[in-house]
């Protein structure tokens, strides 16, 4: 990757930032590597900035430079903004705000309310209307409001059992090979069409190690 002449390489949590920065760091960039899980996202404040400085001390001192990010995609927020669903087709509609945020814990509160209004005033019959954006519109919005409140505290009535996010398990699976130089006609097609036609990747290019680097000997 570091050949493609990426501006940057993202390192994944499973792998180890000062492992990458022995191996790569004199020849690109790295971000990374708080997990995004464990920590971003299960984490409090004072562990996330522990694991920024962890961060920190593994490759402060890359020759190349690094970039402290989460090290893989952000998975469902503790909070949320809660919108009542837009559409696309042939009468496109953005959403409407329901809640500024909706705690992980009332996801499920949330999505069963307004399934619930949908049940009872929604139009299933007809496949092309049944939509929560017709209903929406047929009802008015003060009037979807009041009939998703009042299932709203119908539902939180009923005591549902907490949203509760599995903890993750991370497995590591290490390659214990080096890595192959590819000069393969395909590999070069691509790096001829995406890469800039030379060893240098478009302006801004980052590319993103998923799991664990494989070792070098």
């Amino acid at each position: 990757m570091c050949e493609t002449g990426a501006d940057c390489l993202s390192i994944d949590n499973a792998a180890d930032l000062g492992e990458a920065k022995a191996m790569v760091g004199g020849r690109v960039r790295l971000m990374g590597n708080v997990s995004p899980s464990e920590i971003m996202l299960q984490g409090t404040p004072d562990e996330v900035r522990q694991a920024v400085r962890e961060c920190v001390r593994k490759a402060h001192d890359n020759p190349k430079g690094l970039i402290v990010a989460s090290g893989c995609g952000r998975p469902l927020a503790r909070s949320h903004p809660g919108y009542r669903p837009g559409g696309m087709g042939a009468k496109p509609e953005v959403g409407h705000l329901l809640h500024e945020f909706v705690p992980a814990e009332d996801v499920y509160i949330v999505a069963t309310a307004v399934k619930r209004l949908f049940d009872k005033h929604g139009n299933r019959k007809n496949k092309h209307a049944a939509r929560l954006r017709f209903l929406w519109n047929s009802l008015g919005e003060q009037r979807f409001r009041e009939l998703y409140a009042q299932e709203l505290e119908a539902v939180r009535r009923q005591h549902p059992p907490a949203f509760v996010l599995a903890e993750l398990v991370e497995e590591v699976l290490s390659p214990e090979v080096a890595p192959r130089h590819d000069e393969s006609e395909e590999f070069l097609q691509w790096k001829r069409r995406y890469a800039g036609g030379g060893n240098t990747a478009p302006r801004g290019a980052v590319f993103h190690a998923d799991c664990c680097l494989p070792r070098q000997h």
